[in-house]
């Protein structure tokens, strides 16, 4: 573990040897953070519907199993837009990570480059994008637009001038959704976390005292970095920008892609594509890859399921762009179906953020080393050789997906 993260406590290491898998991450988790945290980490919009969809979609495709097939050592290894990878796996970028715990985004990245993952960086990270690009120099970096049109541009400038060599704009966030466990615990409305913010949750942080010591110690962050200067008056926005409403796209739109295109020397990822539509969109916009999401559910409801876009879009788009997925993804067996209806690599989004909560960086690795265990087990039972080899005879899908891709 790298020197500058926190050390985990004997306590977060007894915490860590009671995650065996994802309902585990979730429970230890919880018994950390304050219930605003750990609400905004596993919470989505209003009823909530697209994130039971999205553990649905997984438990309604089934493994076709060849058996009598002894496979000692299944290959995990992948690239990505030229990228090594030791498995098909990204850390998702998630905001606000240093609420969760110090070691925060950088945390995550550096736990993502320890297994031979990568990280993608969150626009609304809370630490600033040089540092996490020198300690991880193949991150990729995250854009929004918060709003306002010379933040957007800033933080493409910024980036490049970083050394990133990918941009992912992400185009699912026009607006705020209506998070309706934030609103109950007023974590939308919080602009700057202080001792009168804490008398208000005292009722919650009472009984969270190991979140509350660490968060304080941490000198109660709350403001996004890598909007410092960027702003009219110079000081950095808080989190809770993507929560206002009533200002430009929190996302750019698409003639923003076509400029950022034009204006950024690297690779473009366009995050956030949910249609064939948008899928060509992309790519006829010069897009290098997709990521199909639905935002792990946490901002339109009622859209299509990702398994279902994946299978799509790869029979649109394949050949002419790398796609990646995320957005319910807790087992690596979601992680062995999303590869085997044709994406590249997926994200993993709440798995690290909850072992974060639990131990920092340490907590990340250790998520993922279970979901690497998940796959190597699963991918000997289903008796493939290595993650390429990964294809829809391997599966038994629903009648929604299998008609969806049999439709033109």
């Amino acid at each position: 573990m790298d020197s500058t993260m926190i050390e985990p406590s004997a306590r977060d290491k007894r915490a860590l040897k009671r995650v065996i898998g994802h309902v585990d991450a979730k429970r230890e988790a919880e018994k950390i953070m304050y219930r605003g945290i750990a609400d905004y980490v596993a919470g989505a919009t209003e009823d909530e519907y697209t994130l039971a969809l999205n553990r649905k979609q997984f438990e309604d495709i089934g493994f076709d199993a060849k058996m009598g097939v002894w496979v000692p050592e299944p290959k995990l290894e992948t690239t990505v837009l030229g990228q090594k990878l030791s498995m098909p796996v990204f850390t998702a970028p998630c905001g606000g990570m240093r609420l969760v715990h110090p070691d925060g985004d950088m945390g995550i990245a550096l736990a993502a480059k320890a297994q031979g993952l990568n990280h993608i960086l969150s626009a609304v990270s809370m630490y600033p994008m040089e540092e996490i690009h020198s300690a991880v120099p193949d991150a990729w970096f995250q854009l929004y637009k918060l709003g306002n049109e010379d933040i957007m541009w800033g933080l493409v400038d910024r980036a490049q001038d970083s050394g990133y060599q990918v941009i992912v704009p992400t185009i699912d966030s026009q607006v705020a959704s209506i998070r309706e466990r934030d609103y109950r615990n007023g974590f939308n409305m919080v602009k700057k976390m202080t001792l009168m913010e804490g008398f208000k949750r005292a009722d919650q942080l009472a009984f969270r005292p190991r979140w509350a010591y660490r968060f304080w110690r941490d000198g109660m962050p709350f403001q996004l970095s890598n909007t410092v200067g960027l702003t009219k008056d110079g000081k950095p926005l808080s989190l809770a920008v993507m929560s206002e409403k009533g200002r430009q796209s929190h996302s750019p739109m698409w003639d923003d892609i076509a400029k950022i295109r034009e204006r950024w020397n690297g690779k473009l990822v366009v995050k956030g594509v949910m249609s064939v539509h948008d899928a060509k969109k992309a790519v006829d916009l010069g897009a290098d890859g997709i990521i199909i999401s639905n935002h792990g559910g946490r901002q339109l409801e009622f859209g299509y399921t990702i398994t279902q876009t994946v299978a799509e879009v790869a029979d649109a788009v394949g050949s002419q762009v790398e796609i990646m997925a995320d957005s319910g993804v807790r087992r690596g067996t979601d992680i062995m179906k999303l590869l085997a209806l044709g994406a590249r690599a997926v994200l993993i989004g709440r798995m690290s953020a909850w072992g974060l909560a639990i131990a920092g960086q340490a907590g990340v690795e250790h998520v993922i080393g279970r979901l690497r265990a998940e796959m190597t087990t699963n991918m000997q039972l289903l008796g493939v050789d290595s993650v390429q080899d990964l294809n829809r005879s391997h599966l038994r899908l629903p009648d929604y997906i299998k008609d969806a891709i049999a439709t033109p």
